[in-house]
């Protein structure tokens, strides 16, 4: 298996991406983080998502500059749009 981690520019921040045997994910953390949105809620809704929570993936990898390995969820960067129109914010 052969990971590759990188960090990718995101709305003013950097967003973590891993690719693992040719897909690219993205740490949703990391992007709910971009958006402004709570990451605690938009979990919740993505496990309860009928298709998105069978497309989330939670890969143990090690982050350059931390010292022990993190769980970390992730999405496939192509189906990240599809995630996007879910997001409902209170106002």
């Amino acid at each position: 298996m052969r990971r590759e981690v990188a960090r990718v520019p995101f709305h003013g921040m950097d967003i973590l991406t891993i690719k693992e045997n040719d897909e690219i994910y993205a740490a949703m953390k990391d992007v709910c983080n971009g958006l402004g949105v709570d990451w605690s809620a938009q979990r919740q809704r993505i496990m309860r998502h009928e298709v998105i929570s069978t497309c989330v993936v939670k890969i143990t990898t090690q982050v350059l500059g931390d010292h022990q390995p993190r769980d970390i969820l992730v999405l496939p960067i192509d189906l990240l749009q599809g995630w996007l129109f879910t997001i409902q914010t209170k106002s």
